[in-house]
């Protein structure tokens, strides 16, 4: 898992900065780089560890389905 902080990125004591200057600040778009790329490492981590649960969730559903009952019998016994 990636964690980051607002405070990775470069904007927030910037003497530059304007309204909408994040398309253009170079530093910014360095930095946004660099996030999104871990970003989609983590992204595929968490796709993987999904499907993998997701597996052992079918999995798991399969054999109770398929399971036999455990000394029990279906049949009722008559008291008599």
């Amino acid at each position: 898992m990636v964690w980051y902080c607002r405070s990775d990125f470069p904007c927030k004591d910037c003497e530059k900065r304007y309204p909408g200057c994040h398309g253009t600040c170079p530093e910014y778009l360095a930095v946004k780089k660099q996030h999104d790329e871990r970003k989609a490492i983590a992204d595929k981590e968490k796709y993987t560890r999904q499907n993998l649960y997701l597996h052992k969730a079918a999995c798991m559903e399969k054999i109770m389905r398929h399971r036999k009952p455990c000394g029990r019998s279906t049949k009722r016994r008559s008291d008599g």
